[in-house]
């Protein structure tokens, strides 16, 4: 019987089903429904071998050698194990090795790390820059401004600018060789 006489539709997916399938139980299940539908087409089918028509290629063939588990074993069965302590390295007689050359680096330099609240603040942060103003908010320019026009502030905020009140005329001493500021309560 040729290939050509099963051409109904249904015995034609029966065929391609058992020879898609590709466990053993599978096999025989998809064989059993095709000699229900059709008897010639199953002695068929029988007679040729399933190794020439069904998936006989086995996997481990398209593997490589390398990703197989007794390569690993034997790529990993000699291992060579670290040596815990310098007291146990091999003395040598060469002089230690220098550190590598420091280079600065090009651009701008990084923004200074911000410390941890158990670390003790930079020792240059504490001290505030202070200049003076003039009431209409310009820099001082001359040193004769009148001591009633200049008020003194701060170039950067205090730790506690939180809890600190705005500096206002009666914290500034009006006394006319030095400026006091009170602090705030």
């Amino acid at each position: 019987m040729k290939r050509d006489d099963f051409s109904r539709q249904t015995v034609k997916n029966a065929l391609w089903a058992s020879a898609r399938a590709t466990r053993i139980e599978e096999f025989k299940s998809k064989m059993q429904g095709l000699k229900d539908l059709d008897e010639e087409a199953y002695d068929w089918l029988v007679q040729k071998p399933p190794s020439q028509w069904s998936r006989n290629k086995e996997p481990e063939s398209y593997v490589h050698d390398v990703y197989k588990v007794h390569s690993y074993l034997k790529v990993y069965e000699n291992t060579i194990q670290g040596v815990t302590m310098p007291e146990l390295w091999p003395k040598c007689n060469l002089p230690p090795p220098l550190p590598p050359v420091y280079e600065n680096r090009p651009g701008r330099p990084q923004k200074i790390r911000k410390r941890g609240s158990d670390e003790p603040p930079a020792p240059h942060a504490t001290k505030l820059k202070r200049y003076q103003r003039r009431k209409d908010g310009a820099s001082q320019t001359t040193p004769n401004a009148s001591t009633s026009e200049i008020s003194t502030r701060t170039s950067q905020a205090t730790p506690n600018a939180a809890f600190s009140t705005p500096q206002s005329s009666h914290n500034v001493a009006s006394r006319p060789g030095k400026l006091h500021v009170r602090k705030p309560p």
